[in-house]
């Protein structure tokens, strides 16, 4: 799976949305966790019963980074995904 390109200057949120991996067991997330490359930073994370959130800064332009995400459900379960996430400057033009 692919994120939306974000600047090594912002700091930028992704979610997902593990419901429909939940649901078939009636399950609710009671842990996430991130492994995050070190040129990123790991601004904040959350989660709530069904999804989780990421917030991302820094990174190398021109580099792809991979992060993944593993939860564990209130059954016991154990759920993970992993994302690419590529960096690339962007240019502002004034007319």
């Amino acid at each position: 799976m692919g994120w939306p390109i974000k600047s090594n200057a912002e700091i930028v949120s992704y979610k997902i949305d593990w419901s429909a991996t939940l649901e078939l067991d009636n399950d609710t997330i009671s842990m996430s966790t991130w492994d995050v490359p070190p040129d990123l930073l790991l601004e904040n994370q959350s989660f709530t019963d069904t999804q989780v959130e990421i917030w991302l800064g820094a990174g190398v332009d021109g580099k792809i980074y991979t992060i993944t995400n593993t939860i564990n459900t209130m059954k016991g379960l154990l759920f993970e995904a992993k994302f690419k996430l590529n960096i690339r400057d962007r240019m502002c033009v004034t007319i």
